[in-house]
């Protein structure tokens, strides 16, 4: 007998009962706002990650979390490594600048529809994959305004998931079961306009 694990179901009760994070009741937007900027924790999947804790955590492996962010720039050092723009700037994310030894590279772009609750539905978004040069076992989606949205993630750290991405089409990649979406409601490393 095949025991099948709910890794988004398991954190997001997880997230719910130690943060509140995704509580039913309504709250304001000025709460919303603040309850996102104190959280810092963020979960994909089996992936949780608290800024403020310091903690990178892939089931029982759990590893150091270092926020290297600056005024323009959202940095993070941990076994998944990133650095991106603060502000929405198409020609910023093409052409990221290696910071804190972290060379971010932009793998592809598709286009996609926008879903129904994204407004808009005839227009399209632009959806990147990117990764740490060092680092290719992760692979990020990233839209903007929504930052990193999931994370193709390695669970060995030993595979290159960026050939994963390169020869498969973005309905390919959503069905893939090492895609981790994000299942806590604030977002993560997301660019401002």
């Amino acid at each position: 007998m095949v025991i099948k694990r709910d890794y988004k179901a398991l954190a997001l009760s997880f997230c719910l009962l130690l943060t509140g994070c995704g509580s039913p009741h309504a709250i304001s937007e000025t709460e919303e706002s603040d309850r996102r900027a104190e959280s810092g924790m963020f979960v994909f999947g089996p992936l949780l990650i608290d800024i403020h804790n310091k903690l990178w955590k892939f089931g029982p492996v759990a590893r150091t979390a270092n926020d290297c962010s600056n005024g323009n720039l959202f940095c993070l050092d941990a076994p998944t490594s990133f650095v991106l723009p603060k502000e929405c700037d198409q020609n910023i994310l093409e052409n990221l600048p290696t910071y804190n030894g972290i060379e971010m590279t932009v793998m592809r772009k598709f286009q996609a529809a926008r879903e129904p609750h994204e407004g808009a539905p005839d227009q399209t978004k632009s959806i990147w994959f990117l990764y740490d040069k060092d680092k290719k076992f992760a692979v990020y989606q990233y839209e903007f305004e929504k930052g990193i949205t999931a994370i193709l993630l390695d669970p060995t750290f030993q595979r290159d998931m960026t050939l994963v991405i390169q020869h498969s089409s973005l309905e390919e990649i959503n069905l893939n079961p090492e895609l981790f979406r994000i299942v806590t409601q604030e977002a993560f490393a997301a660019c401002k306009n």
